[in-house]
């Protein structure tokens, strides 16, 4: 169990090291004001793939323990991810000048596409994830998400 827990963990503060060592890239391509829309994006795309995923992984592990179901419920859960993600990504980047407006970035609407763009595939690789997790693959888990 601690061996699972260093992986999954690894792979997560990882990711967040990376994401830290970017500010300096972006601090150095950015004004402090773009900087500042920026980090807007940041929090917007931590709100939207609550939204996105609206649960599943959760979903998942709860349904998923039967092998009976289990590709029932990952078929299931896949598609209606699929659906609404198709759905919500549509509506963003359909709307993304009033977005853009809204959030005093209106130079840059193409921003509100990359990240509805970049919360559609965080999303859809969500399951996939949480089915490496149930099938205890820390190291595979983790190779892929920090790749």
């Amino acid at each position: 169990m601690a061996g699972q827990t260093l992986w999954y963990g690894l792979s997560n503060v990882g990711g967040r090291f990376l994401n830290y060592f970017l500010t300096f890239l972006h601090t150095a391509l950015f004004n402090t004001s773009e900087y500042g829309d920026v980090s807007i994006f940041y929090a917007n795309a931590a709100l939207l793939s609550i939204l996105f995923t609206y649960g599943m992984e959760t979903t998942y592990f709860r349904f998923a323990k039967d092998k009976e179901q289990n590709a029932s419920v990952y078929s299931t859960g896949f598609m209606s991810l699929l659906l609404t993600t198709f759905i919500f990504s549509l509506a963003l980047i359909f709307s993304r000048q009033p977005i853009a407006d809204f959030m005093k970035v209106e130079k840059h609407p193409e921003w509100i596409t990359w990240l509805a763009i970049i919360v559609a595939a965080d999303t859809l690789a969500a399951l996939p994830f949480a089915v490496l997790r149930q099938q205890n693959r820390p190291r595979k888990y983790a190779t892929i998400k920090l790749a």
